[in-house]
């Protein structure tokens, strides 16, 4: 039975070989490839090897050699069919039936196909003509070179409506094609066709197979030769070709080729960026495992998308990398409540929130690679992304609004549909929230409390006090321990220098505190010398002065690690101060408690 290439290609592109051979073979990873022992033949040096670029397995002891359905055929035995059907469930797409509507169906595709790279041919070249330098010139200034602009094909629409659709023609496509692929639209205002893109950067979009599917467009500045606002008709800053048979923009990705593949195969966490800019800045600074949605919020196949793309080598968890603004921590919380339902055993997303005023594009063009990976090496898992969602949404000062916490943690966590998983973030939820209030131990339901017997107190911001009248702050579990110790350090660092008004109030018991390490110690010296000076200092000249007296990398250091997911009162911008420094004051108590 045959079927029709582009299919097949399809399947080879979207199921990644080393996905199934590790299913079958302990797979290791070797540099870009999977090295393991030849399951064809028995050996017990591996000489068995798998390319996710290529595509193909190879074994340099018996020959053996194929892609991802040699593969399966030879491996589990099945017929040429069956094999085609089991890795085309497995990507997700249909199998074609062998009919003449279906062999017609894939010579337009093909044909779409032929236009779209057409057009993207001719996008490019508009970006190089001296009429258009204007354009070239602002993608320059905003710091990328000819070179990545050329790995991207980045290209330009014009202003002239009619020179694509005329040179388009010239080589044999039609208006109704072109229209259907959303390069020109028919105009209310008179009779005939207009472009969708003018005076627009242009970014071809491609699928798995390197094709080109669709177009995304940026507006050009005024500044740059651009539409000019001040006419009142500000068009749209971004434009997305429409969906047709080859491109569903809640489906795909931006830079899914084989730059991130490439990127992948190494060290890089696949990152999920918000824009096309940010994906280009990156593979230009080296970081070429990045991707981004297509102007639409991150859906759910778009997640799926992204496991595709990650080897079999564990956990499979790409990064989703958001501002750190209020605009990104509700995408963040969006994107959270889409994941949710679909995570599965080793398949899940992580999350990192972008320094204040940076985004991706901005952060790597001032400070480099290497801040961007120290990020996305470090992001907030999704388990702890749902407890500081809930934590932030409500109010903590009854035992009513605790046990909302809890009941609304919990709804979350029983929308997951793996079963096992669900009842894995059910316990963990328990076991946080037993630590959180009453000291349990690790046992969960039914452990003894270490906090011994006794009568238990709640403050007016939540908090529990044990008998000894030690209050502890409701966000920290109760053992005190070397670790614990330096995280409340830090919190009462970092609470002070968001909020320095609280020197005021509590400077002379933050001053004679005993320091458990010489990170807190010495920059707590240099506060109180900085604020007795100049009480009136304000968050942000203070955390300069400090970085003036070397402290720079002490305070990028205690603001790493989620802080702000043990103290969440201590986050900047807190509307109520009561919050802030009842969470101070609690913390100070319980350490001057157990030093």
């Amino acid at each position: 039975m045959s079927y029709p290439k582009q299919f097949l290609e399809e399947i080879r592109t979207r199921v990644p070989i080393s996905d199934v051979i590790g299913k079958r073979v302990r797979i290791q990873r070797a540099g870009r490839e999977f090295k393991a022992c030849c399951p064809f033949h028995k050996e017990k040096t591996p000489s068995f090897t798998i390319n996710d670029q290529k595509g193909f397995y190879h074994c340099f002891g018996c020959g053996a050699h194929g892609d991802v359905i040699n593969f399966v055929m030879e491996h589990d035995g099945m017929g040429f069919p069956d094999a085609v059907k089991f890795l085309a469930a497995q990507a997700g797409i249909e199998v074609p039936e062998q009919t003449p509507e279906q062999k017609q169906h894939y010579e337009k595709r093909d044909r779409a196909a032929e236009l779209l790279e057409a057009a993207a041919k001719w996008f490019c070249d508009q970006l190089y003509r001296s009429e258009n330098h204007r354009a070239l010139s602002y993608m320059q200034d905003r710091g990328l070179s000819s070179a990545v602009l050329k790995r991207f094909r980045v290209g330009y629409a014009p202003p002239d409506g009619d020179k694509i659709a005329a040179a388009l023609k010239e080589q044999g496509f039609s208006d109704a094609e072109m229209e259907k692929y959303g390069l020109i639209r028919k105009s209310a205002k008179h009779a005939g066709y207009y472009a969708f893109f003018r005076e627009r950067i242009i970014f071809p979009v491609f699928d798995l197979r390197g094709r080109v599917v669709a177009f995304g467009g940026r507006i050009v500045p005024f500044s740059y030769g651009g539409p000019n606002p001040d006419t009142g008709n500000t068009p749209p800053k971004y434009l997305n070709s429409p969906d047709h048979d080859l491109f569903h923009k809640g489906q795909m990705l931006y830079g899914i080729a084989a730059d991130v593949r490439k990127g992948l195969s190494g060290e890089q966490p696949l990152a999920i960026v918000e824009g096309y800019m940010d994906v280009i800045a990156l593979a230009q600074h080296g970081y070429r495992a990045a991707v981004a949605p297509l102007g639409t919020a991150l859906t759910e196949t778009q997640i799926g998308e992204a496991w595709r793309l990650i080897a079999a080598d564990g956990m499979k968890a790409p990064v989703l990398c958001f501002d750190g603004d209020e605009a990104g921590r509700r995408a963040a919380a969006r994107a959270m409540e889409r994941a949710l339902p679909i995570i599965k055993p080793d398949h899940s997303v992580h999350f990192v929130f972008l320094p204040e005023g940076h985004d991706p594009d901005t952060l790597v063009q001032e400070k480099g690679r290497a801040a961007f990976e120290a990020l996305v090496q470090k992001p907030v898992t999704l388990l702890d992304m749902l407890w500081e969602e809930e934590v932030k949404r409500r109010g903590l000062n009854t035992p009513e609004s605790q046990a909302g916490l809890k009941n609304a943690l919990l709804a979350s966590a029983r929308s997951i549909a793996d079963r096992d998983i669900q009842n894995l973030f059910i316990r963990n939820i328990e076991k946080r929230f037993a630590e959180m209030h009453y000291g349990a131990s690790s046992s969960g339901r039914g452990g003894k409390r270490q906090g011994g017997s006794g009568r238990k107190q709640w403050r007016k911001n939540g908090n529990f006090a044990k008998d000894s009248g030690a209050y502890r702050p409701s966000y920290m579990p109760l053992r005190q321990t070397p670790q614990v110790t330096h995280i409340r350090e830090r919190i009462l660092l970092v609470t002070l220098i968001n909020y320095p008004g609280l020197f005021d109030e509590f400077g002379e018991i933050f001053g004679m505190l005993p320091a458990k390490t010489a990170e807190f110690d010495t920059l707590r010296h240099d506060i109180i010398d900085i604020l007795s000076a100049e009480p009136d200092t304000d968050s942000e000249t203070l955390q300069n002065a400090l970085d003036e007296r070397g402290h720079g990398e002490a305070l990028r250091s205690i603001y790493d690690g989620n802080i702000y997911l043990h103290a969440g009162f201590a986050r900047p911008g807190q509307e109520d101060m009561e919050d802030v420094r009842a969470g101070w004051q609690d913390t100070l108590n319980f350490m001057r408690q157990t030093a």
